[in-house]
């Protein structure tokens, strides 16, 4: 199936990278704009519903070390475009690496969900940004998870390893699939009951 195929994967986990750099990029340069001038008003914030003003100034904006959390972003989609690249033209990663990689993507998505939480319960509000991530982050975890079974499978170098991480990768694999399914499932039905009231004003 093309989407199991080394090419696709490779090529979701770029375009994924190049979506949630543009989106960081996107909401520090609106987070620097807001700090130089309080009047500013952010081009993502289009009414008090789909806005990222409300996320840029809430507690959650700013969670590691008091930098904001799109210039993380930055820094992660860097590295997972380098990777990317890295695999689209035939590199090998150890075990090692992989298992790095994989924790990095869980830690992404784990980040998200929290995030996405936040939005819809505490703020009440869609930033247009984070939306961009609450969709990519978990297709990079799909991407991750299925190259790493397949460089089990098919690299000279997954004949050296550990039986255990070889399992794990497997289980992983076997889910990532129904995973995504899920997520996505949640991502919309959260927008659509919670933010119903919303959506019939504009039908309506």
């Amino acid at each position: 199936m093309i989407m199991n195929s080394k090419r696709f994967l490779t090529g979701l986990l770029i375009v994924s990278a190049v979506l949630g750099l543009v989106a960081s990029f996107a909401l520090t340069f609106e987070t620097i704009q807001v700090a130089k001038d309080a009047n500013y008003q952010p081009a993502c914030s289009i009414n008090p519903i789909i806005t990222c003003s409300s996320a840029m100034n809430s507690e959650e904006a700013s969670i590691i070390a008091g930098i904001p959390n799109s210039m993380w972003g930055i820094v992660a989609f860097t590295g997972l475009l380098a990777v990317a690249v890295l695999l689209s033209i035939g590199s090998v990663m150890s075990w090692k690496a992989w298992a790095m990689i994989l924790g990095a993507a869980f830690g992404g998505v784990a980040f998200t969900v929290y995030l996405y939480l936040i939005s819809l319960f505490k703020l009440g509000t869609i930033c247009p940004w984070c939306s961009v991530i609450w969709v990519t982050v978990p297709l990079i975890y799909f991407g991750v998870v299925r190259l790493a079974a397949q460089s089990n499978r098919d690299d000279d170098l997954g004949k050296t390893w550990p039986a255990r991480f070889e399992k794990f990768v497997a289980g992983l694999d076997s889910w990532a699939s129904f995973a995504l399914i899920m997520w996505y499932t949640i991502l919309i039905l959260g927008l659509v009951v919670i933010f119903w009231e919303y959506w019939s004003s504009l039908i309506g």
